[in-house]
């Protein structure tokens, strides 16, 4: 990996490109859920990308990844999984963000993540569908130790699928939450 600052340290960029193998992957056994037996190995290769840019009253981050994962050899219980891509590990995921201070204490922002399709299961039959979640927020610097934050997250109201398991031949999707507002205190002691 890198890491760097440009143009006096408003800017700062960095990367890391990585590869991963797991040995002795933990499964679930239908016959003793208590006993996890050793089924397989993974690999996952990729490369990440991230920069975050600072000057006078705005502040704009992003950052990419991309994953290439998949089972060496996974033996589900008689289902060979070898080749395929473990659940819930999209290709692509990608954040940006940027905030602006108005005044000295008030300063207003929003985010953008998105999460490219990913299986649903690790036979890669099922997948579920890409998405992108907007949070926008609101933030008051009361006192030097008081921060008054009020966000509206997932603003856009997007359905979208969290994470997936299967359990006994059962898709189980978890949705993630809708449309929320919350009001947040921050203190410093």
């Amino acid at each position: 990996g890198w890491k760097r600052r440009w143009l006096g340290g408003a800017l700062e960029t960095q990367g890391a490109v990585y590869w991963l193998e797991k040995d002795r992957l933990p499964s679930i056994n239908p016959a003793d859920p208590g006993l996890p037996p050793q089924v397989g190995r993974q690999t996952s290769q990729g490369v990440e990308l991230g920069a975050v840019y600072a000057a006078d009253r705005w502040r704009w981050t992003a950052n990419l990844a991309y994953t290439d994962a998949e089972f060496d050899q996974f033996n589900d219980f008689g289902a060979f999984r070898d080749g395929v891509r473990p659940a819930n590990v999209p290709e692509w995921v990608a954040n940006a963000s940027a905030s602006y201070r108005v005044l000295e204490p008030l300063r207003f922002g929003g985010l953008a993540q998105y999460v490219s399709s990913r299986p649903s299961n690790n036979a890669n039959v099922l997948f579920v569908d890409a998405y992108t979640v907007v949070d926008l927020f609101a933030e008051w610097q009361a006192t030097s130790r008081l921060t008054v934050t009020a966000r509206i997250a997932n603003a856009l109201d997007e359905t979208y699928v969290e994470w997936a398991t299967q359990t006994f031949g059962q898709n189980n999707l978890y949705f993630g939450n809708g449309r929320r507002y919350e009001l947040a205190l921050g203190a410093r002691f």
